[in-house]
């Protein structure tokens, strides 16, 4: 047992950076009660630690159908929480497999350490050797890494040069993706039509927004998938849901609202509540005059 402790350490310090690496799925990197990361990088490649296949390409995985996109989840343990569509599912795998990209780059920069990066990393070194014990701690914990079998400053100085590399890599990530979302609403906003009108001109839209609504579903709810396939499709992307299936505080909101069943809309603004769902309505007028 004494000899297979430091290997055992390494495996659930590993999965602790992947954790920071994806913060949108931190709280499912390790399962419960194992602390064994579900996914991990091996040998630089993008392979699953559970079953050992590699994840299919970003294209490879939209040409899947979601019988198979859901079974691919679950053969990886990738948690499917508020995953209503196809796309949603490929969305949450693409994470996945980047996540395991960007822990692979990270072993590969740590491992190499050209004379450049050992540069820098002396002049780290040297500037968290300098402050206290209490702040190399705080450090470490922000990147989601555990020092607690740490005794020696020496040893918490190491821990937190690979904190440190990890919340650079975060903020990097975190700029990325805020680029990302400025062109993705850039885009929405274009027009859809050859009137100039755009998806977020509808007025049930803007109605909608205005009451400040909550929808509460859940995933294997076909209502509830068809109602947000709706919502998105008058151009709401962003409008607030709770998921009852997953969320125990969402399920104890709902019937502390009346609500008894899902789809369950419930406006802020008014007060007033909907449940359920009308097929086949092309607007969310209906909806809107109830929710008034």
């Amino acid at each position: 047992w004494l000899k297979s402790f430091p290997m055992m350490l390494r495996s659930t310090l590993s999965g602790a950076r992947l954790a920071a690496l994806a913060p949108g799925l931190a709280s499912s990197v390790v399962l419960g009660g194992s602390r064994r990361p579900w996914c991990l990088a091996q040998e630089q490649q993008q392979r699953c630690a559970t079953t050992g296949s590699r994840l299919p390409a970003p294209e490879e995985l939209a040409k899947l159908s979601v019988a198979k996109l859901q079974e691919l989840a679950a053969e990886h343990r990738v948690p499917t929480v508020g995953c209503f569509e196809k796309e949603d599912l490929v969305r949450r795998l693409c994470q996945v497999a980047e996540a395991v990209k960007q822990y692979g780059s990270y072993a590969q920069a740590t491992s190499e350490g050209s004379s450049s990066s050992s540069g820098r990393a002396t002049s780290t070194a040297d500037g968290l050797q300098r402050r206290s014990v209490r702040e190399l701690r705080d450090l470490i914990s922000q990147a989601g890494l555990g020092c607690d079998d740490l005794f020696e400053k020496q040893d918490i100085v190491k821990r937190a040069q690979e904190a440190q590399a990890i919340l650079e890599a975060q903020k990097e990530k975190a700029g990325e993706s805020e680029a990302s979302q400025r062109r993705q609403r850039a885009k929405e906003a274009e027009p859809i039509s050859k009137g100039g009108r755009s998806q977020a001109d509808f007025p049930d839209a803007q109605r909608y927004r205005e009451l400040n609504v909550v929808l509460y579903a859940r995933a294997r709810c076909p209502h509830c998938v068809e109602a947000v396939k709706a919502l998105r499709k008058r151009g709401l992307k962003d409008f607030e849901l709770q998921d009852v299936e997953w969320s125990l505080e969402a399920a104890k909101e709902l019937r502390r609202l009346g609500g008894d069943g899902v789809p369950f809309f419930y406006s802020r603004l008014t007060g007033k509540s909907v449940a359920g769902w009308n097929p086949g309505q092309e607007t969310l007028d209906w909806l809107i005059r109830r929710l008034s």
